[in-house]
């Protein structure tokens, strides 16, 4: 353990040092900011709709949103990922990196091209979502901050890029709606009625146009954990119904999604 004396001079030192930098910082802040930025005038402000006649600004936008999902993709389909799912909450991994990667995007694309200062705006907005707020889903919390990026960034007159931004998540978000996952718990009163029952739900799954995404068998409790995924269109219940029909009478299940 440190003597007493010690780390309280460590922490004299360490408070000195942080408000000579901030102090620093603070200081190069306002020079910027009265010389107009370090690499020119900071346009926070955009052109309202005249942006659309920047053909090389849309170019810019459209083309960093195509890189920018194919980068998230790469990590998001890794095979080691796709390998592992083993809950809902890795089925919806895939639409999270790419609506955080837009919000990425959206946040160096306005910084870059009109004023630094934008940053810090992103970063409060996140800030507040993400931790202040009462949203238990994580996709629901996602597309809250998209959105008020958008309203950011047509508040900040710049309605092409939201209108950009808004149609690939639209597409990133009704892609990822198509299906539903499902977590379906099989018991029995045997391996065989168990196993059987797995046969059963993959019989129904191919007839709804549903796939089975993992299936673990638990001998000693005589029961099968079952992760799947169907059409959107097809309700909770009357997945549940056909699962009771398939299945019969002889086996418990539960599902959930």
């Amino acid at each position: 353990m440190f003597p007493l004396k010690a780390t309280l001079t460590a922490a004299l030192v360490f408070v000195a040092l942080t408000d000579v930098a901030m102090a620093q910082f603070i200081e190069m802040l306002g020079d910027r900011l009265d010389s107009g930025g370090a690499t020119g005038p900071m346009e926070v402000a955009g052109a309202g709709w005249e942006q659309f006649s920047n053909v090389k600004e849309m170019a810019a936008i459209v083309a960093n949103l195509l890189i920018v999902l194919a980068l998230a993709s790469l990590f998001a389909f890794h095979p080691t990922r796709l390998k592992n799912r083993r809950k809902l909450k890795d089925l919806v991994i895939p639409r999270l990196f790419a609506l955080y990667a837009i919000i990425g995007m959206s946040a160096g694309f306005l910084v870059i091209n009109h004023g630094y200062i934008i940053g810090f705006v992103f970063f409060g907005i996140g800030a507040l979502m993400r931790f202040r707020s009462s949203m238990d889903n994580d996709s629901d919390t996602v597309e809250v901050i998209l959105v008020t990026v958008l309203g950011l960034t047509v508040g900040l007159g710049l309605p092409m890029v939201a209108i950009f931004i808004a149609l690939i998540g639209w597409v990133v978000v009704w892609i990822g709606g198509r299906t539903t996952g499902y977590e379906l718990a099989l018991k029995g009163q045997s391996i065989e009625e168990v196993k059987q029952g797995l046969a059963d739900v993959e019989k129904i799954l191919a007839e709804i146009d549903g796939r089975m995404i993992r299936s673990h068998l638990t001998s000693t409790k005589l029961s099968m954990e079952i992760l799947m995924v169907v059409r959107s269109q097809i309700r909770e219940g009357d997945l549940a119904q056909l699962i009771r029909a398939g299945v019969g009478d002889e086996l418990a299940f539960k599902l959930s999604s």
